[in-house]
């Protein structure tokens, strides 16, 4: 995280680098802090930016002439603004916060629909991935759940929870949607994959997560019901019989 540094889409600054595996869209690049080995780069999200972005470094220098820094700039900035700061994907803390939430809100709520993500489990997708990957593919909205379980077990938020999710058609108007980051129990590279599709994917943090999450739900939500995307679709997420599951763990449906 940068601190006491403000910066707009042209500054330049001097930083030394904190993570080489930025995510996927970012190939390449690095996050930065501003003390120590000199690089070079932009703010390219705006003011108060948490994510610069890099653009040449030494000992490599990229000699640009004007044309292609502006162009670089105009293309990275637009990349930024279709990903969004999404300062709305906050995590979930607690029971307590959770159980608020829910309550609050003001949709006519009566279900929640469980996904798995399809990734393998070295992919440890966060909300604001999911949501560039559904705007790449033609998603306006973005991320259609409402919540995610990390492969750590955190609790992520998604779509905001009055708004009306994309991740179930035909039960979208009503329903809750939340996704396990999974479905793959093997990592990336695994020749035949889909050999690997399964519940196997999930762990035993994620499971405590979502036990939390349908506490809370059916808390609110008395008269609530829960399903997997399986029960009402030809997929096969989230890997599990929902219903069964609820019925041995709270003993409802």
């Amino acid at each position: 995280m940068i601190s006491g540094f403000y910066g707009d889409e042209t500054r330049w600054f001097v930083g030394v680098v904190v993570n080489h595996t930025p995510p996927e869209w970012f190939e390449g690049r690095v996050k930065v802090m501003t003390s120590g080995a000199t690089v070079l780069g932009i703010f390219a999200d705006g003011t108060d930016s948490q994510i610069p972005i890099i653009i040449g470094s030494f000992p490599k220098i990229e000699y640009l002439s004007q044309n292609q820094v502006k162009k670089r700039v105009d293309d990275t900035t637009e990349k930024v603004k279709q990903i969004g700061t999404h300062e709305e994907f906050e995590y979930i803390l607690s029971w307590e916060e959770l159980f608020l939430e829910l309550k609050n809100s003001n949709r006519n709520i009566d279900s929640v629909i469980v996904h798995w993500t399809d990734s393998h489990t070295n992919k440890d997708l966060d909300a604001k991935e999911i949501d560039y990957i559904a705007k790449k593919n033609g998603f306006d909205k973005g991320i259609g759940y409402h919540y995610i379980i990390r492969r750590d077990g955190s609790l992520q938020k998604g779509r905001p929870l009055n708004e009306v999710g994309e991740h179930a058609s035909g039960y979208d108007q009503t329903s809750i949607g939340i996704a396990f980051v999974g479905g793959i129990n093997a990592p990336i590279g695994t020749p035949n994959p889909k050999r690997f599709v399964g519940v196997a994917s999930i762990n035993r943090t994620q499971f405590n997560t979502f036990d939390t999450f349908l506490s809370a739900f059916f808390k609110v939500f008395p008269d609530g019901t829960a399903v997997g995307h399986n029960d009402i679709s030809e997929n096969i997420d989230p890997g599990f019989n929902v219903p069964q599951y609820c019925k041995s763990i709270f003993r409802r449906l």
